[in-house]
C-alpha cells in the first residue's frame, strides 16, 4: 500500500483508514476538529501499520527547521497558459528573497494538481516552519486546505476572487496582492490622456478587481461602458490559452462594424496574440488599434510593437508577503486580511494618440448601455 520509492504518504493514510487527506493532516497533527473516536484511532492505526511519521508541531521544530520556508508553486509557467507566467515572476522573486534574508532558506515545493498528497508530504518532510503558496489557482486552494491550519500560510499573489472561497471559520486567511483595480484603472487613464473614447476589454475580465477598475474608471471620465467594448463575450479566462485567446478577440474586433479604438487585454500573451491576429489581416498596431497588456513581463518589451503594460510589483509584494510570514513566525501572531500592492503601468510602442485614418469608429446610433453616458 506504499506509494513509489517505499514512502508512505498522506493519501497511503487515508486510503487504509477510508477518510480524507485533510482529515489525516489534521489528526495527525493533532490540530484538532470534530472527528469521532473511532476516525482518530483508525487513522492513527493506519498510520502506525504503514510507519507513516507525522510532522512535528512548530514548537517541536529544532531552531535549523524552524527557518525552512516552503514555497509552492504549481504548473511550469508557459506563453499557453498565461496566469503561469506572471506566477513563475514571483516565485524566483520570492526564492531570492527568502534566501536574501540571514537564517532564512527556501525549498521550492511543485504542486501537480489534482492530487496535492505529494506536495503535503514533501512540506511535512522539511519540517517547513511556514508556507509561502504562489497564486490561487484551484490545486493551490486544495494545498492550503490540507496542510496543518497551525502551519504559518502566505498566500503571493492571489485572484481576490478566487481566494475568498478558501477562508474557512477560525483559520487566518494572509495574501498579498496586486491592486488589479488599480492597475486598470491606470490603463483608461493612459489611453483617455491620449485621446481615446471607445476603449474596449477582454470579456476574460468579467466580473474581477480588473474589470470593476475600467468601469469606475470609464464612468469618471463620463465614458460609455457598452455591450460592444466587451470584446469576445463568450470567451472566459479558463477556456482558452493566452494565444487563442488574443487570437479570438482579434477575430471579435476584425468583424466589428464599429470597432473600438484601443483594447485593455486580460495578459500580456493574449495582448500578443490579439496584435499579431490584427497584424495578419492587415492593421497596424497602435495605428489602427492601440494594445494595452497586462503583467508587465520582461518577455513582452521585445513584441512588434514592444506592448504597453500594466506591471505587478513582483519585487514589491515578494518582500511584503515575506515580512508578514517572518513577522508571524516571530511574534506568533497571523496577519489577517488581503494586502493589495500598487502596479505601475510601462508605456511603450503599443499604445498612441487615435488616428484620424483608423479603423476604430463611434456607431451613429445609441448602443446598449452598461454604464456611463452613451456616444
Amino acid at each position: 500500500m506504499k506509494s513509489n520509492r517505499g514512502r508512505v504518504f498522506l493519501k497511503d493514510v487515508a486510503k487504509a483508514a477510508g477518510v480524507s487527506i485533510t482529515t489525516v493532516s489534521r489528526i495527525l497533527s493533532d490540530s484538532g476538529g470534530p472527528y469521532l473516536e473511532e476516525t482518530r484511532l483508525a487513522v492513527e492505526n493506519a498510520a502506525r501499520r504503514l510507519g507513516y511519521s507525522p510532522k512535528q508541531s512548530p514548537a517541536q521544530q529544532t531552531d535549523h527547521a524552524a527557518q525552512t520556508i516552503a514555497i509552492a508553486v504549481g504548473d511550469l509557467p508557459t506563453l499557453a497558459y498565461p496566469t503561469t507566467l506572471s506566477y513563475g515572476a514571483v516565485f524566483d522573486v520570492l526564492v531570492a528573497v527568502v534566501r536574501g534574508l540571514s537564517g532564512l532558506s527556501a525549498v521550492a515545493i511543485p504542486v501537480n494538481s489534482p492530487d496535492v498528497s505529494e506536495a503535503v508530504f514533501q512540506i511535512e518532510s522539511v519540517s517547513a516552519a511556514g508556507v509561502l503558496l504562489v497564486g490561487s489557482r484551484p490545486v493551490m486552494r486544495l494545498l492550503y486546505s490540507a496542510l496543518d491550519p497551525e502551519l504559518p500560510i502566505v498566500f503571493v499573489n492571489p485572484v481576490p476572487g478566487e481566494l475568498s472561497e478558501t477562508e474557512v471559520k477560525d483559520r487566518p486567511l494572509c495574501a498579498v496582492t496586486t491592486d488589479r483595480a488599480r492597475g486598470t484603472e491606470l490603463a483608461v487613464n493612459h489611453l483617455v490622456a491620449l485621446g481615446h473614447k471607445r476603449i474596449a476589454i477582454s470579456a476574460a475580465m468579467l466580473g474581477t478587481d480588473k474589470y470593476a477598475g475600467y468601469e469606475e474608471t470609464m464612468q469618471r471620465h463620463r465614458l460609455p461602458v457598452t455591450e460592444d467594448l466587451i470584446i469576445s463575450p463568450e470567451l472566459r479566462i479558463d477556456m482558452a490559452d493566452g494565444a487563442s485567446m488574443g487570437q479570438a478577440a482579434a477575430d471579435h474586433i476584425l468583424n466589428m462594424l464599429y470597432p473600438p479604438t484601443a483594447v485593455i487585454a486580460a495578459n500580456d500573451p493574449m495582448a500578443l496574440g490579439l496584435m499579431s491576429g490584427l497584424q495578419q489581416a492587415g492593421w497596424r498596431v497602435p495605428d489602427d488599434l492601440s494594445v494595452v497588456g497586462w503583467d508587465g513581463l520582461e518577455l513582452f518589451a521585445h513584441t512588434f510593437p514592444p506592448l504597453t503594460s500594466v506591471a505587478q510589483p513582483y519585487r514589491t509584494i515578494a518582500e511584503a508577503a515575506v515580512s508578514l510570514l517572518a513577522a508571524w513566525l516571530q511574534e506568533g501572531r497571523p496577519p489577517h486580511g488581503v494586502a493589495r500592492v500598487e502596479p505601475s503601468l510601462i508605456v511603450r510602442n503599443s499604445t498612441a494618440r487615435p488616428s484620424k485614418q483608423g479603423k476604430g469608429v463611434a456607431p451613429p446610433w445609441r448602443v446598449d448601455v452598461i454604464h456611463g453616458t452613451a456616444s
